[in-house]
């Protein structure tokens, strides 16, 4: 973005909001043109401000255009999680809802709730007919632990939040949702971005069969694939790739040491330019397995498309997905 020729100091008052900041700005900027200016200094603010407002203006443009989407496509994401959650509370899809032991590998005591299907635990423990998230170690003892709570979902919000504000326009895109589960990152790329190609990668054959039968029913399969198969043997498709979500796809899956060579396998594969969606962020993903600097000067942050106010205004969700810029 161009610097001003011509920025005097200027007081806000910190209740202001955006649009009421912007015009005090202008305004006192123009007192001051006004008084002390010379006219080629009025000239060549009046260029600089004409040439911001262009591109404010077409970044509000973006974000409208986003909104818009998502307004257009929440109620569909509503009925596809819907649909999903009777199915997975019903005998017909037994394998894919087993406690997600079948293929996740939680680890003991854990409880693995679907940020997509269910608002929250109380949501899930709700429907399940329990009372708390804490069990008996030892039965009929007072001795009690309480549950892990693990999602590998996305909850709406969260989803709107990403493609909606914190991504910018995926016109004519190629997204990668490694590990994709049940889908939910799929059916948000898909309803709340214009990605071009939305390409999930999920190793479990279950999980496959079931993700291509709801992209087939909500005719999703001009923009949406499924692939079968370990990440790890797909460095090409990844390199293609102009965003890869990671939505803690490993932690609850595999050792330590296989964690690291995954990231490291990453870092090594995903093109410059890429866009980087991670949950939890790389700094706690990194701290949690001692990887060294290089793993965090790889990428630089991405700010969100629209102001921290606005951001911040969505319910809070246990996703916290973070935007990089791999270099």
């Amino acid at each position: 973005m161009l610097a001003s020729p011509l920025l005097p100091e200027i007081g806000l008052a910190e209740s202001e909001d955006p649009l009421s900041s912007f015009k005090s700005i202008i305004m006192q900027i123009r007192i001051q043109l006004e008084e002390t200016a010379t006219p080629s200094e009025v000239s060549s603010y009046t260029e600089w401000l004409q040439t911001i407002l262009s591109e404010q203006n077409s970044i509000l443009t973006d974000i409208r255009s986003m909104e818009s989407l998502a307004e257009k496509n929440e109620k569909k994401v509503r009925e596809i999680r819907q649909k999903l959650r009777d199915a997975s509370e019903s005998l017909s899809v037994e394998n894919l809802e087993n406690g997600a032991a079948n293929w996740t590998g939680l680890v003991e005591h854990s409880l693995d709730i679907d940020g997509f299907l269910y608002k929250n635990v109380n949501d899930f423990l709700k429907s399940r007919h329990l009372l708390s998230t804490y069990k008996c170690c030892d039965c009929g003892s007072s001795n009690v632990k309480i549950f892990e709570v693990v999602s590998h979902s996305a909850s709406e919000n969260s989803l709107i939040k990403l493609f909606s504000f914190q991504l910018p326009c995926l016109k004519g895109k190629k997204v990668l949702d490694v590990g994709s589960g049940i889908g939910s990152l799929l059916y948000g790329a898909f309803y709340f971005s214009e990605a071009s190609k939305i390409t999930g990668i999920e190793r479990n054959s279950s999980a496959c069969e079931f993700l291509r039968k709801v992209v087939k029913k909500y005719y999703m399969e001009e923009r949406v694939l499924v692939v079968e198969s370990d990440f790890m043997e797909k460095s090409d498709l990844i390199r293609q790739q102009d965003v890869v979500i990671l939505n803690n796809p490993f932690e609850y899956f595999v050792s330590t040491s296989q964690e690291k060579a995954m990231w490291i396998f990453l870092k090594d594969v995903i093109k410059r330019k890429t866009l980087l969606v991670t949950n939890p962020s790389l700094d706690l993903i990194c701290n949690r397995l001692e990887l060294d600097l290089s793993m965090r000067s790889w990428v630089k942050n991405v700010e969100p498309c629209i102001d921290y106010i606005m951001l911040h205004s969505f319910d809070d969700t246990d996703e916290n997905f973070c935007v990089y810029e791999v270099q």
